[in-house]
Order: structure tokens, then C-alpha cells, then sequence
């Protein structure tokens, strides 16, 4: 079988990352409020660490769905060419309730979709990023 080469190019708007700044934990956190049944996005650098944990603190009355995407652009869109669900179904963080998870594939973005069946109560939504070097 012959195989035919493919042109390969760097992708543009990717930051470089010191060996330092890769070494070190960077954490994050992200608040929306739980009225409605809209979509909201949380879009998070991986600062070259290639795992992370995730946490959702919910004090809203309603479940709040959380799906995870892997991203090559830090503007991309669900369903864009370059982002991929990492997890398709999500985890559930209960009303009134917290959840967390741990990721270790590795992206340069990740996105955290955050969404609820029901309108909540206007009460906070939190999520907590913690990406680790080692």
C-alpha cells in the first residue's frame, strides 16, 4: 500500500506555554445565574498541562447538566469543526448540590457547558478548574 503525503501546518493563535508556566498549578472559576434554560459556556486555556479536575457547586434549585469539550481555538462553538465533546452525556450536579470530575485529555481549550431543563431559582452556579502539572 502506498501512502500519500499530507501537507501539515501549525495552527495560528495557539499560545506558547514557558516550561514554568506549565509546571505550575493554574486554577479557575466561572459564575453564571440559574434563571433560565439557556446554554452558558465557560472557556478555559490549558496552560500545557494536559489534566485537570472539575467542579461544579450548584445552589440553585434546579439539575444542572455540565458536558465537557476539548478545543483548538479559544472562540470555537459546540459543533464547530475544531471542538469535541470529551464527555457526550455530562455529569449532574443536583439542585442544592455539587459535583466534580477529572479530565486527562489533552487540548489546548477545553469548554465547560453548563445547562438546566427547568429555570432555577436565580441562585449562583459556580465552577472550579484546577489544572495540575504533575
Amino acid at each position: 500500500m502506498a501512502y500519500v503525503d499530507m501537507d501539515v501546518s501549525k495552527l495560528t493563535g495557539i499560545p506558547d506555554v514557558s516550561a514554568v508556566r506549565a509546571q505550575a498549578p493554574v486554577v479557575y472559576t466561572s459564575t453564571y445565574q440559574n434563571d433560565d434554560t439557556d446554554d452558558y459556556i465557560a472557556r478555559f486555556s490549558a496552560s500545557g498541562k494536559g489534566r485537570f479536575s472539575y467542579c461544579v457547586d450548584n445552589l440553585s434549585d434546579q439539575d444542572v447538566t455540565v458536558t465537557l469539550y476539548g478545543a483548538f481555538s479559544a472562540d470555537g462553538d459546540i459543533g464547530d469543526s475544531d471542538v469535541f465533546a470529551i464527555d457526550s452525556t455530562g455529569i449532574i450536579a443536583g439542585a442544592a448540590g455539587q459535583k466534580c470530575d477529572t479530565c486527562n485529555d489533552p487540548f489546548i481549550w477545553y469548554y465547560i457547558n453548563c445547562t438546566s431543563s427547568v429555570a432555577g431559582n436565580n441562585k449562583a452556579v459556580t465552577l472550579y478548574v484546577c489544572f495540575m502539572a504533575y
